[in-house]
């Protein structure tokens, strides 16, 4: 009984959380880049490292502390560059809203796995 429960909180712990997240968000920004319209290649060049790092976080190695912690300074400054250039440009329709929010996420996502990174650093092996 207890081994199952140590598995269920294993699943469900911050750093597999955090790993599906990112592993989400990379699949998304790479499937922008199929978009026919121009799409800048630097988004699925985050993409690219959003699933490294979803990997690296699972298997909780050394050097993902690094790419996680530049992958989450840049998806910071992408997120609000955009977040900035597309307010002015949006209207207050379902689609841009949902868009201005799915930006929102992502910078609360990049703040997520920043904090995580900080206070838990020296469990990376």
């Amino acid at each position: 009984m207890t081994a199952k429960k140590n598995r269920a909180t294993e699943i469900f712990a911050a750093s597999h959380i955090l790993s599906a997240l990112y592993f989400i968000a990379g699949v998304a920004l790479l499937a922008l880049m199929t978009q026919p319209k121009y799409m800048p290649i630097h988004l699925g060049i985050l993409g690219i490292l959003d699933i490294i790092v979803s990997y690296g976080i699972t298997k909780m190695r050394r050097w993902s502390l690094y790419v996680a912690a530049s992958t989450s300074v840049l998806s910071l400054v992408f997120g609000g560059v955009t977040l900035a250039a597309i307010v002015k440009l949006l209207s207050s329709d379902t689609v841009d809203i949902l868009i201005l929010l799915g930006i929102i996420a992502y910078i609360a996502l990049s703040v997520a796995m920043l904090i995580y990174l900080v206070l838990k650093r020296d469990e990376f092996l």
